[in-house]
């Protein structure tokens, strides 16, 4: 299998909430496109937290680490406005 393709793996709800994420920057490519650039400023200037043992994919790709990943103001931004607009588990049932 070719690592440029994207499997949707775990529970349900995880699948749908990454759907839904993409779902909404495919409809927001302006939201996107920052999206886009604030991730790539990332691995520029988070130079000491990036794993360049991925780097030998041939696109260059990397993988930022969680403490980075966690600093995006509009990655945790995207994110948590899907999962307002689309919540995983819309309805919770007590007995």
């Amino acid at each position: 299998m070719s690592n440029s393709v994207m499997i949707f793996a775990g529970l349900e709800t995880t699948a749908a909430a990454v759907a839904r994420t993409l779902y909404m920057l495919a409809k927001h490519p302006r939201v996107q496109t920052q999206l886009r650039a604030e991730i790539c400023d990332a691995t520029t200037t988070q130079a000491a937290d990036v794993d360049h043992s991925y780097a030998g994919h041939e696109r260059g790709s990397v993988r930022l680490s969680y403490d980075t990943l966690s600093t995006l103001p509009l990655l945790d931004a995207v994110v948590r406005e899907t999962l307002r607009l689309y919540p995983p588990a819309p309805l919770l049932l007590r007995r």
